[in-house]
């Protein structure tokens, strides 16, 4: 048994053509959700809502097909398509960011080994303690500015640096 499921943002009876347009394209534009396809051949272009005779019908840009109905749950999808795509740059964010911090600790050893190691090697104990200091305190000076800015890039209430 099917039973009615309230879409948000109001009935759909109660929607105008261009909240219809700009629902279907999210739908088609989403990414990870099939696209619409023609009826025709499903290996056209996807199809495009257009508003013909004051009533959004859905085109096919390769052959001109028209798709009168349009599903229920495309129409009922906004919200769940905003929500998805909220997550997802959410996610890229984080992953951007953990990115950043990786490539700093990177940077991090490659400063610890180029002031400890390579001294060490042409001058011995002491030239390999003497830059392992030095290298500590550039790495710490290095590290602590870059994520500061990290950190800044990421909260909107901070000024850009």
């Amino acid at each position: 048994m099917l039973r009615s499921v309230p879409s948000p943002g109001g009935p759909v009876s109660e929607r105008t053509n261009a909240d219809i347009i700009r629902i279907v394209s999210k739908w088609q534009a989403a990414g990870f959700i099939h696209e619409l396809t023609c009826r025709v051949d499903s290996r056209h272009e996807a199809l495009v809502p257009v508003e013909r005779e004051g009533r959004v019908v859905l085109a096919c840009p390769t052959c001109g097909a028209v798709q009168e109905h349009i599903p229920a749950v495309v129409l009922g999808s906004e919200a769940v398509i905003d929500y998805n795509r909220a997550q997802a740059e959410e996610a890229l964010a984080a992953h951007e960011r953990r990115a950043a911090r990786q490539d700093v600790w990177f940077g991090v050893a490659v400063i610890l080994c180029m002031m400890t190691i390579l001294p060490g090697i042409v001058g011995g104990a002491a030239s390999a303690a003497v830059g392992g200091a030095i290298g500590a305190v550039t790495a710490f000076l290095y590290a602590r500015r870059a994520f500061r800015k990290i950190d800044a890039s990421t909260d909107p209430a901070s000024p850009p640096s």
